[in-house]
């Protein structure tokens, strides 16, 4: 295990409260699984119904301590990752791993607060409010592990994340702050979200035209606003503090919205780790969980973890 060296983790602090977590009465079976819907309040406005942090908890049944795999979500993007990663581990694992699989409707981030600023004042308010969003949903997920240490069929330190594009930053940052993270898979993140915030095409895109045009900013001042609130809210920030030998990352070689920067000092961050590097683009790089892509993507992250944990 590397040394800790980088900034101090407070920003990540909270009050520990491991019976926040509701569970519903079994309602399915999925390869030999039990099924049940589960709620937690998330500690901050989160953007989801409710401020929920919702999901769908995999029980296996079998007797034994088991560990845990933690699925995080595309926030507001697409399910099909999420959804297909924790079905290739319920289907290969064969009841040796429980899943908790994180839903995730609506984006993370407050892009509606920041694409409708009217002032300077509105945008730096909205900026602000997506980095606690940002930060909250780290906490969050380490509250989950509280629970999960709190059940009878959990190992509770041996607790497995996979996280994908946004969620593989927010991820990151999970694993950098809690050393109950055994082994994860990173899919498509990177570091320095400002940076990718001001170069992001597609819906962040139409939000930073906007905003710029409308209140007259340019790029570095857009830039520049984001970084002062996310200041401690990038992997850059904690380097060294996990064994680089317990991650898998995946990144794209033709990303169009994580920069070559980003991801260079995003793995470097993480102690240079396990890398495979796609040869397409962000979005495109999903289709390897495909059967087009002869789910080589759900194999390699499954194959991980099952090493690991």
């Amino acid at each position: 295990m590397p040394a800790l060296h980088g900034r101090p983790l407070q920003v990540f602090a909270y009050r520990p409260s491991p019976h926040d977590v509701t569970l519903g009465e079994p309602n399915g079976h999925r390869f030999g699984y039990v099924t049940r819907k589960f709620s937690m309040p998330a500690s901050f406005e989160n953007g989801q119904p409710g401020d929920l942090v919702t999901g769908t908890y995999y029980d296996s049944g079998r007797p034994g301590k088991k560990p845990l795999v933690i699925v995080l979500p595309v926030w507001g993007v697409s399910e099909y990752p999420s959804t297909k990663m924790t079905h290739a581990i319920l289907k290969r694992s064969h009841g040796k791993m429980n899943v908790l699989r994180v839903e995730g409707d609506n984006r993370i981030m407050a892009w509606k607060g920041i694409e409708h600023s009217a002032t300077i004042e509105d945008f730096v308010a909205g900026v602000a409010d997506s980095a606690e969003r940002f930060r909250h949903s780290i906490i969050d997920v380490r509250r989950l592990i509280d629970w999960a240490q709190t059940r009878d069929e959990i190992a509770g330190q041996r607790i497995g994340l996979v996280g994908f594009s946004v969620s593989a930053i927010s991820g990151t940052l999970v694993v950098q702050s809690d050393p109950r993270v055994r082994s994860s898979a990173l899919v498509m993140g990177g570091a320095d979200i400002p940076m990718i915030m001001s170069e992001c095409p597609g819906n962040e895109a139409d939000t930073r035209r906007g905003v710029i045009e409308r209140l007259g900013l340019t790029l570095e001042i857009y830039r520049q606003t984001v970084a002062v609130m996310f200041e401690g809210l990038d992997p850059t920030d904690y380097p060294n503090r996990v064994n680089p030998a317990s991650i898998l990352v995946v990144d794209a070689a033709k990303d169009d919205c994580i920069p070559r920067k980003a991801r260079e000092d995003w793995w470097n961050a993480l102690g240079r780790p396990e890398r495979i590097s796609m040869n397409y683009t962000h979005r495109g790089s999903f289709m390897a969980m495909t059967p087009l892509g002869f789910n080589f993507l759900r194999k390699r992250v499954y194959e991980h973890l099952a090493a690991t944990l």
